[in-house]
């Protein structure tokens, strides 16, 4: 089996490789019969593959937003069609799509989470399923002059599939790992995250550090862990909320906090989710049960704390957490414990990409 994959990204470029599960695990797949290869531009996709997997990124670096682009793009994968099956890994960061557009012209369209209510996703109106936890209002207010979004055809929605999270990219650190990339660095020198147990012997009784943005939708939950988290430092200087600081500095003091908190943004899933499960934090986040995901670490009351939407009792969460944390330790060591067995397994991940290749194939 060849699977050639077509994107922007490359793993000797700086920042988290959506595919580094795939580098990571290269030998064991070619082991299996599946060889992958990367290609960055159509004209150098390799048609010998079987499968040719497109990087939505890719198309909306090269302009994907005009009826010209989009005749374009799907005139050339129609050309791909015609040697190998096409996947569609649309890596947004929420459980909405803007490549709808696309579905009916290639065999499977991945996405890292996908709402259980699949229906949802037929609508033209961006409200339907963009960013369902937001008040409808805000969305249409954002998107009123968007008509480049349309829904799911019907009978295209059984070609939706749930591919990988950003659970599984490399969030090993390294000396100058600001400045170059790890995922090129082999698992014998270093095969995962430095894990931190869980401990409730931590100064920072909870930490938030999280930017907010002009965009509205962005800044829905954000702006709501901010406000109330200042208002309880008030009376509670262990509690941080800020903007940014050093890779450094964040990861010592996520390492010396007890709780970590986690709204949305552009997505549900946020890479601060799983540094909490490394550095031995509880997490607590809004309520996640409405999507689906792999690898799914997201089990309320048992490896995350789930709360509204609306942050409402984000504060009574926390004073009583805060007052019996001994109680809730064994929810941020499960989490911990189900995140490593799942970034270590190759088997795991392996069982994935045979799942996405029957579903293809079916």
């Amino acid at each position: 089996m060849r699977i050639n994959i077509l994107t922007i990204q490359h793993p000797y470029k700086r920042g988290f490789n959506d595919f580094y599960p795939i580098l990571k695990w290269r030998k064991e797949f070619k082991l299996e019969g599946i060889n992958f290869s990367f290609c960055s531009s159509f004209e150098s996709v390799n048609l010998d593959s079987d499968i040719v997997i497109i990087d939505h990124r890719y198309l909306s670096s090269i302009g994907d937003r005009t009826e010209k682009d989009r005749t374009e793009i799907i005139e050339k994968i129609e050309s791909i069609k015609k040697a190998c099956k096409v996947i569609l890994f649309d890596r947004g960061d929420g459980t909405g799509s803007r490549c709808f557009w696309l579905t009916s012209y290639v065999d499977l369209h991945l996405k890292k989470q996908l709402l259980k209510e699949r229906s949802r996703y037929t609508g033209r109106d961006m409200t339907a399923c963009y960013m369902k936890w937001i008040p409808e209002q805000i969305i249409k207010d954002v998107f009123r002059e968007d008509n480049s979004y349309v829904g799911c055809p019907q009978d295209q929605l059984h070609k939706l599939h749930v591919a990988w999270n950003i659970g599984n990219v490399d969030y090993r650190t390294f000396p100058f790992s600001r400045y170059y990339p790890t995922s090129f660095i082999p698992n014998f020198i270093s095969s995962g995250p430095k894990i931190l147990k869980p401990s409730n012997h931590r100064k920072i009784a909870v930490s938030y550090r999280g930017d907010l943005h002009p965009e509205p939708h962005y800044n829905y939950q954000r702006s709501r862990v901010i406000a109330i988290l200042k208002k309880l430092k008030a009376n509670n200087s262990s509690i941080i909320v800020g903007g940014k600081i050093s890779k450094s500095e964040y990861i010592k003091e996520s390492q010396n906090s007890k709780v970590m908190i986690s709204p949305y943004g552009w997505g549900e899933i946020c890479f601060r989710d799983f540094e909490a499960f490394i550095y031995g934090c509880l997490l607590i986040k809004p309520d996640m049960s409405h999507l689906e995901t792999f690898p799914n670490l997201f089990l309320p009351n048992e490896t995350y704390l789930p709360i509204d939407w609306n942050i409402i009792d984000l504060e009574e969460s926390l004073d009583h957490v805060l007052s019996k944390y001994t109680e809730y330790i064994n929810i941020a060591q499960y989490a911990q414990d189900r995140f490593v067995s799942y970034i270590n397994s190759f088997e795991i991940f392996h069982n994935k990409i045979k799942e996405i290749i029957f579903a293809i194939n079916k």
